[in-house]
């Protein structure tokens, strides 16, 4: 039997601000947005719903990667009501 996979990755929350350098110039600096009450990064859109209230905020950034024929399993059935799984391969990707 072969099984695929959703991956996801991405970024998490930031805030972004201009911070003007010694050299005059403005430039985007990016930070991120921690949720107050566990102190790790929001990486999801609930927390980011629930916690920011800043129009200088910017969502997370969510990519689903999927991999259709990712992990391959052998059975082996003793009679027709148990079987066990034998063997299992990563076929692409790491996980």
């Amino acid at each position: 039997m072969t099984f695929g996979i959703s991956q996801y990755y991405g970024g998490p929350a930031v805030k972004t601000y201009q911070e003007k350098r010694m050299d005059g110039k403005y430039y985007t600096v990016y930070e991120t947005i921690n949720d107050p009450t566990t102190g790790n990064p929001i990486i999801n859109f609930e927390n980011y719903d629930r916690v920011v209230l800043s129009s200088e905020a910017q969502a997370p950034i969510i990519e689903i990667k999927d991999i259709p024929e990712a992990i391959r399993v052998t059975i082996y059935a003793s009679n027709e009501r148990e079987f066990y799984v034998m063997n299992v391969d990563y076929i692409k990707g790491t996980y």
